[in-house]
């Protein structure tokens, strides 16, 4: 009798084993440079794998590490829904739980945006674009180019003075291809070149700098007042600099034409029709600096004066805010904010954000009201006392300069 009973314990052991060891089992995670990611657990296969978004829906390829790819192009930056089913080999039909279902919700990353960088295109010169985030670009030659977020692309095929040229964009290999977008470059004027271009924004007071005049064809460019080490060091004479870009930017939205457009044959025009009635920029010259030190502060100068020193907040961990000196390209006195919350995960809605500043990307300065300030609490943005980003935003405009410095390194 007592040995029936063991007999009963061991296959009940037996059971409890197979149901918790050889039943299906995986894990779905983001996956890199593929859509997503599946992990396995003992002798777990997977049956299919899709994706859909609203009705649409396609088969996943699964990699021999677990990688899962569309096996048919997808939509950029859009919510979509990874299923994928598992089931336990044919030898193991007799364990209990045979097969199972896992699913997550990924966003497919953001095609790249263009962005230009040249001030002045000169006939022969190879035009160079600059993209908002890494993917894939095409148009710019006969093959297929990856591009790094923040680094200058160079045309394969672009070497003409004058042209258009439709680029399309993706983010992944494996997404679809987005809307064209016309990247215009002109030829400027024999002799416009960016040392005259710095010469004549100076000369309105667009730059922090003036043209001293020597000889005939001969001067210099001197500070027109004191600024922070940090402006300085990025100026460079007859190279183009971000300093150059914002006194365009600056420009540009003053005389009425598009921000961010490059250098052509209508901006050479108003610029000497300004030179030539002496007419001198209005809104002085902003400069703004943060610090993500402890306390974050954000300090504002206009025309060479220290006049904003205000507490602030940067991104808190793991998200980051940009370092590095960018020119302000978008302002909204009020803007509702939607996304990701990086130290979360979650999903955040913010209506009626004021006083917005964007400098790259997402980042923007701005007010937001919090209990304190000095310390990392944003999702990237540089927050700020909603009434100290109404001060700072009389003072800001298209073009601004903004400097955000890095952590402090550990002592």
């Amino acid at each position: 009798m007592r040995g029936g009973r063991l007999v009963v314990v061991v296959l009940a052991l037996a059971w409890l084993v197979a149901f918790g060891t050889l039943r299906p089992s995986a894990r779905l995670t983001p996956g890199g440079s593929s859509l997503a990611h599946v992990a396995l657990a003992g002798a777990t296969r997977v049956d299919s794998a899709t994706v859909s978004w609203g009705r649409h829906q396609t088969a996943l390829a699964v990699g021999s590490t677990g990688s899962l790819t569309p096996r048919t192009p997808i939509p950029a930056g859009v919510r979509v829904d990874v299923r994928v089913t598992v089931s336990t080999p044919p030898w193991l039909a007799w364990a209990p739980g045979q097969s199972a279902v896992v699913s997550r919700q990924v966003v497919t990353p953001q095609a790249p945006a263009l962005v230009f960088r040249h001030e002045a295109v000169t006939a022969g010169t190879q035009v160079l674009a600059a993209f908002t985030r890494s993917g894939q670009v095409r148009g710019l030659g006969p093959h297929i180019v990856s591009v790094v977020a923040d680094r200058d692309t160079r045309g394969e095929a672009a070497e003409a003075a004058t042209g258009t040229v439709d680029v399309e964009t993706r983010g992944a290999s494996w997404e679809a291809w987005s809307s064209p977008t016309a990247l215009h470059w002109t030829g400027v004027p024999s002799g416009s070149t960016v040392l005259t271009l710095q010469r004549d924004l100076a000369q309105l007071g667009y730059l922090p700098l003036r043209w001293e005049r020597l000889a005939h064809g001969v001067g210099r460019f001197v500070w027109r007042y004191p600024m922070p080490a940090s402006l300085t060091s990025l100026w460079t004479t007859g190279t183009s600099n971000v300093l150059t870009t914002g006194a365009v930017w600056q420009f540009e939205r003053e005389t009425g034409l598009p921000v961010q457009t490059p250098t052509n044959a209508l901006f050479w025009n108003d610029l000497a029709a300004k030179l030539a009635a002496n007419d001198q920029n209005t809104e002085g010259y902003t400069y703004v600096q943060v610090s993500q030190g402890s306390p974050e502060r954000l300090r504002l100068w206009f025309n060479g004066q220290l006049v904003v020193n205000s507490l602030a907040n940067t991104a808190k961990p793991p998200g980051v805010t940009h370092v590095g000196t960018f020119p302000v390209f978008l302002r909204y006195t009020s803007q509702s904010m939607r996304g990701i919350d990086p130290s979360t995960g979650r999903a955040y809605y913010y209506p009626n954000v004021p006083w917005v500043n964007y400098f790259k990307r997402n980042d923007a300065v701005h007010g937001f009201p919090r209990q304190q300030y000095g310390f990392p609490q944003s999702a990237g943005c540089v927050e700020l006392p909603v009434a100290t980003a109404k001060t700072v935003y009389g003072y800001m405009h298209y073009g601004t300069l903004v400097t955000v410095l890095p952590i402090p390194s550990a002592t």
